[in-house]
């Protein structure tokens, strides 16, 4: 029975912390491409001000979101 799993999953069964690695190698191109890729802005002008009430409407919907998620199946949101 052993055997069957293993065969079943590419024989990767036994060792699966070989999937975090890979966010490893995604961060290290991402930091070359940019380094590569995205060139250096000069600012011209002012700085731009922080628009609070749009910070607090996007952290308060993001709340949200990942809160009703979260809690979907525990407070019955998988029922019909």
């Amino acid at each position: 029975m052993k055997m069957l799993a293993a065969q079943a999953d590419g024989g990767q069964q036994d060792d699966w912390r070989w999937n975090f690695n890979i966010n490893v190698v995604i961060t290290v191109v991402a930091i070359v491409g940019a380094a590569v890729f995205v060139s250096h802005v000069t600012r011209t002008g002012p700085r731009p001000k922080l628009d609070i009430p749009g910070t607090l409407l996007v952290s308060g919907g993001l709340f949200g979101l990942v809160y009703g998620f979260s809690n979907a199946e525990t407070d019955g949101g998988t029922s019909s």
